[in-house]
This record gives C-alpha cells, structure tokens and sequence, in this order.
C-alpha cells in the first residue's frame, strides 16, 4: 500500500472506531499496527505504519477516540528520551499527514506551551531540522512558533557545531529569521550613540535625533 493510499485509509477508517473500544478490536475490521504496537487487532484489513513513531501514532489514535493525548513521553515508552516539544511536533505532522481534522490544532496549541517552557532542551537542531523536514510554507505553524523560540535562545544555537550545516540545509530558516528579527531601534540608520535608560535599566542604541529606550518608557533624555 502506497503512502497515500495508507494516508487515505487511516483518515477514512479511524473516525469510525469508537472511544470505548480502545485496543480491543470489537467491531472493528482495520488492524493498525506500528512497531511493536498494534492496534484493534482484526484478521481482515491491516495498515502498517513503518516510517512513523509509535508513541505519536498512539496518541494519534487517542485523538480519534476522544481521549486528550498526553504530549510528555512514558518512562517505560520506547524512546521515552524524545522532547515534549519534538512529540508534539511529531504529532502535528502525522495529523496533516494523515488529514485528522482537529489534532493539528492541538498539537500546535501542546507545541507552543512547551517551546514557552524556560528549559534550554526546548530547542535544538535536531527539532529546527525535523520541523523544515516535514512542513512547508503553507503549513508555517510550527515554523513560526520555532523561529520565535530561535530568537530568544540564539547565542545557544548559534554556538552549536552543526549550526552551519542545518542553515545550508534549511535556508528558509534562516531567511525566516530574518524577516522576523525583532525591532528594537533601528528607525532610520542615522547616528546613534549608547545611554542607560532609567526605565528598564539596558545600555541601548539612541537615536541622536529622537533619544528614546526600546523599552518605551522614556524618550527625548539627554545622555
């Protein structure tokens, strides 16, 4: 079965499967199975799911029988040391592969509240080139979300090895970056020179003509 026709079949039949009858194949004639997991066994129609990850199928599956997934890996789980941030990229993308309408969303909305966490492990590499692999410009959620991140832990980033290597791989990447740099005062390209704002407290650039803090608080000061 062509990856289409899988795609097709899984959108198609899953919706049918009733919440209550997780796992347990009754009235069911569609066997799931991926990895070692399987999925309402059944000895009639069979769709194997080889290039996908086990624990973003089951929640997918979950999904479509009303069961709110948990986006954090199990302990005891199969690559149980994949991000929060990772499996619901992954999720995201199994659901606009497979077309399950309403998982995208969500896995968008889990996506963001993890990449919001302080943690330095929210974003790597390995996530940036996972999200440029599988999305496209029409489908920018977890592309927008990523290069938000990006900016706030850009020194970090930045210093990693490979960093290089993913750019020239993903140059929309960093195209993206910056298009979406932030603005903190650069209105003109006319003279600046440095001040301690008395409002937030940062050494900034002041325009000569227009003295003011990226903060907004304090304008027209002498320095």
């Amino acid at each position: 079965m062509s990856s289409s026709d899988t795609a097709s079949t899984i959108s198609s039949e899953l919706f049918g499967i009733i919440s209550g009858l997780w796992k347990s194949g009754d009235h069911s004639d569609l066997t799931i199975t991926c990895g070692s997991e399987i999925y309402n066994e059944s000895n009639t129609r069979r769709v194997e799911l080889h290039e996908d990850n086990p624990a973003a199928v089951k929640r997918m599956l979950q999904f479509c029988y009303g069961i709110d997934y948990d986006g954090v890996m199990g302990p005891d789980e199969p690559g149980s040391q994949v991000t929060p941030a990772r499996l619901n990229a992954e999720i995201y993308v199994l659901a606009d592969k497979y077309d399950v309408k309403g998982l995208k969303s969500v896995a968008a909305a889990k996506f963001t509240e993890r990449m919001n966490e302080r943690s330095s492990l929210t974003l790597n590499l390995d996530l940036i080139s996972f999200i440029y692999s599988n999305t496209t410009d029409s489908n920018s959620t977890l592309r927008t979300e990523t290069v938000r991140r990006a900016h706030g832990q850009w020194k970090k980033i930045a210093a990693e090895p490979d960093i290089k290597a993913v750019i020239a791989e993903f140059p929309e990447f960093a195209i993206e970056m910056l298009d979406s740099q932030p603005v903190t005062i650069r209105e003109t390209q006319k003279p600046v020179h440095s001040g301690l704002c008395p409002g937030c407290g940062a050494t900034n650039a002041w325009e000569t003509s227009k003295v003011k803090c990226s903060c907004g608080r304090y304008k027209n000061l002498a320095t």
